[in-house]
């Protein structure tokens, strides 16, 4: 999986910014669209990442390598079903798909799943809006980072299963 060190950092970083006793209410504002803007970009880089080391790993013939990554290209969000199933599915198939999810811790699984899909919806409200300062506040800088621990936590679990079941 990729290095959490930097995501960690840049997220402490606008948390002590978010509760500055300095800051205003738009900088607020900014601190809490860049903690969940850069969260996502993460998981959606370690998504890629696992689909194409799966790739690269198991699949022997370059052509059938390129497709996986114009699929990896053309996939724009992380929600787990819509998203990273599908990547997931069209390297391993969907019997290793099934095999995955069964082995997978339930709590876990079902933790990250639901968190990416609250985190996309608010992404994408985000990526499709300015500031405003009549829309309501958005959650804090250490809400983010809360989500992002529960999903970094299930996509280690995906990727050990992984590890596992294609040897």
């Amino acid at each position: 999986m990729i290095d959490s060190t930097e995501i960690r950092d840049t997220l402490d970083d606008l948390i002590d910014r978010y509760n500055s006793r300095t800051t205003v209410p738009k900088e607020h504002y900014f601190c809490a669209k860049i903690a969940i803007i850069e969260v996502c970009g993460w998981i959606e880089e370690c998504m890629d990442r696992m689909v194409l080391d799966l790739s690269n790993s198991h699949i022997r013939r370059q052509k059938n390598r390129k497709i996986v990554q114009r699929k990896v290209d053309g996939t724009h969000s992380f929600t787990y079903s819509r998203h990273f199933r599908p990547l997931l599915t069209w390297v391993i198939g969907s019997v290793s798909v099934e095999q995955l999810e069964e082995k997978l811790d339930q709590r876990v699984f079902e933790f990250m799943k639901s968190e990416l899909g609250s985190l996309a919806a608010v992404r994408n409200q985000l990526a499709h809006s300015s500031y405003d300062p009549y829309r309501p506040r958005l959650d804090s800088p250490s809400w983010v980072r809360d989500r992002f621990d529960r999903i970094y936590e299930g996509l280690g679990a995906v990727e050990s299963t992984l590890a596992v079941l294609m040897g």
